[in-house]
Order: structure tokens, then C-alpha cells, then sequence
């Protein structure tokens, strides 16, 4: 892991700018490959794990759905059926027990008091907005971020 020494080395020199990027590639680079290397063998060595997984998973899967099924739909009986502050003890020492709570939907936003309420705005909405070439949004700042990808050695557009 020589890499991780000379990463340290070059992540503290003074220089700065592009000199200090040319300086860090050939680590960063050396970084990614690393970690492809160790996914790549982490990967080999889970497989067979996986395989079994998916095959005790099978062998269960039969015998889950049916039950499965039956214990949505008497789920939903039971939820239909019974009536509020029931508790049913089984012989076996199972038991159903009911709680009740309170849930909400808004319907008119405008109408919620203020205090009870914070503005929203809508993240896909204003992500259209900015595809579409919009750059001035009253309240939002928008700015461009850049990213990196990097390739090592016979890597394609993954």
C-alpha cells in the first residue's frame, strides 16, 4: 500500500492549481485502480456465498408466498372487522392488540395556520426549471458543481 503513503505526501504539498492536480492524477488514478482490484477480489470471494444464499432463499420461497399472501388478507379482515380498544388473546399465548392513531393529508396549504406550517419547495419542479435553461430563481442560488470520473487502465463508459 505504497500508494497511501505517497497519498499523504502529495495531499499536503503547498503548491496549488493545476500543477498540484498533474502532481495528485497519477495517485488518484493509482487510488481507483486499488480499489477496483479489491472490489474485484472481495466480489470473487462473496460469490459463492451469494449462490447459496439465493438458493436457501428459493427453497423457502414456496412456502412463504401462500403464507404470505394469507397473512395479508387476513391482515386487512381483522383491520376491517374489529372494533377499536379489542384486544384477542390466543391459547398458544398469541395475541392481537389494537392502537389507534392520528394521521394527516394537507389539502389547501394555504389554509394551514403559519405556525404550523414551513414553505416547501418543489426539488423535481425546480430541477426541470434548471434543465430547461433557467439560471435566476427568486430565493434559490444556483450554481455549477463539477464532477470527476476516473478511469484507470481498460476501463470503458461504465
Amino acid at each position: 500500500m505504497e500508494v497511501i503513503k505517497e497519498a499523504g505526501r502529495i495531499l499536503n504539498l503547498k503548491m496549488k492549481g493545476d500543477s498540484w492536480v498533474k502532481e495528485a492524477a497519477p495517485i488518484l488514478v493509482g487510488v481507483v485502480r486499488e480499489v477496483k482490484e479489491l472490489e474485484a477480489r472481495k466480489k470473487e470471494e462473496c460469490e459463492p456465498f451469494r449462490v447459496q444464499i439465493d438458493d436457501i432463499a428459493s427453497k423457502y420461497k414456496p412456502a412463504l408466498e401462500p403464507l404470505q399472501v394469507i397473512e395479508t388478507n387476513y391482515r386487512e379482515r381483522v383491520l376491517r372487522e374489529a372494533e377499536s380498544g379489542l384486544t384477542v388473546v390466543c391459547e398458544d399465548g398469541g395475541k392481537l392488540s389494537f392502537s389507534e392513531s392520528w394521521k394527516y393529508r394537507v389539502v389547501d396549504f394555504a389554509k394551514v395556520p403559519k405556525e404550523l406550517r414551513m414553505e416547501v419547495v418543489d426539488d423535481k419542479v425546480i430541477k426541470e426549471q434548471i434543465k430547461k435553461g433557467v439560471r435566476n430563481i427568486k430565493g434559490i442560488e444556483i450554481s455549477q458543481v463539477r464532477s470527476l470520473r476516473v478511469y484507470t487502465k481498460g476501463d470503458s463508459d461504465e
